[in-house]
């Protein structure tokens, strides 16, 4: 059985969930009451004051989608067969077994502009980044330089190529 702690931390990044009771997926906005535990079950209630159970002994509801720039998934894999029944994948992200979900970086291709206003870059996931810091265009920044970064928007990109021209 999840403690209440356990289940907050799982469900922080959450914005939509799939109730374990009904099986309807809704937006996780908890009302003031938040999470609360009742018996066995953990639930939220939702701003419409339904109750959503998050958690049963120890199954967790399915979280069908996360906050923006939080984490993110994809299915990779090659497709075996199984069994001879042929791959499938339905919409509540049942599979084959044939695929792999795996986490994706929500930022990878957004810019970002330095703590210290000295630059843009381009977030790739790798050690190194490319952008312009200190006015030079450069491929290999070190990934370092985005630490304390703020996302920008693709008119502070266009205005910054434009600067740096």
């Amino acid at each position: 059985m999840h403690s209440l702690e356990e289940v907050q931390e799982h469900f922080k990044n959450a914005e939509k969930v799939r109730c374990l009771s009904d099986g309807i997926i809704y937006d996780f906005k908890p009302d003031e009451i938040g999470i609360y535990r009742l018996y066995d079950v953990i639930w939220f209630k939702t701003l419409d004051d339904i109750d959503v159970a998050l958690s049963y002994h120890n199954q967790l509801a399915e979280i069908v989608s996360y906050k923006s720039d939080s984490k993110k998934y994809k299915y990779v894999g090659e497709c075996n067969g199984n069994d001879g029944n042929g791959c499938f994948m339905d919409s509540c992200g049942h599979d084959c077994g044939c695929f792999k979900k795996v986490e994706v970086d929500a930022n990878i291709g957004k810019w970002f502009i330095t703590k210290d206003k000295a630059g843009i870059l381009k977030w790739n996931s790798g050690s190194y980044t490319s952008g312009f810091f200190e006015g030079k265009w450069g491929t290999n920044w070190v990934f370092s330089y985005l630490d304390g970064a703020t996302l920008i928007t693709d008119n502070e990109v266009i205005n910054m190529f434009i600067k740096y021209k």
